[in-house]
């Protein structure tokens, strides 16, 4: 059976097979046309992870939305980019503006509580939530006495 979550699996010669049926085109490269996968059919065209496993793009070409002009992306053998075929140099003002971004995020990073400053304020807080519950729970026990003395006290009406 064809694990179709892994590599897209090889067309075999006198085994693959390709169906029509009233469905859709369907696919068995081992030749299971029990276990055959559905590719196309009137809801679109299905695709797994599969399909793509060995893609591979050189460049992508993008258009300008208002002159219509045509610039071609890529990776030269170094790892760089390339714009037209031309290595992408940053400006200085690029250079700058990402040093500044980082320099803020670095900033940003010194004004974060530390874990032990942390810590501390979490201790305070619970002694103090501590204290407060010690109040409550004796103004229910004060509440309960009280109402317990209202319980068995005699009134009488005049």
């Amino acid at each position: 059976m064809i694990e179709w979550n892994k590599d897209r699996p090889l067309i075999q010669e006198g085994i693959s097979a390709f169906g029509i049926l009233p469905k859709g085109i369907y696919a068995a490269p081992d030749g299971d046309k029990n276990n055959a996968r559905l590719l196309v059919a009137a809801d679109g065209i299905h695709l797994t992870q599969s399909d793509f496993s060995d893609l591979e793009i050189n460049e992508i070409t993008l258009q300008s939305a208002t002159n219509n002009k045509k610039f071609i992306i890529g990776i030269d053998d170094d790892g760089q980019l390339l714009i037209n075929n031309n290595v992408y140099a940053p400006t200085s003002n690029e250079v700058a503006i990402a040093k500044e971004t980082a320099q803020k995020a670095l900033d940003a990073l010194d004004t974060k509580v530390s874990q032990s400053d942390y810590n501390e304020k979490n201790s305070q807080l619970n002694d103090k939530f501590a204290a407060q519950q010690q109040t409550i729970d004796s103004l229910v026990a004060e509440i309960k006495a009280l109402k317990a003395s209202m319980d068995n006290a005699v009134f009488i009406k005049h």
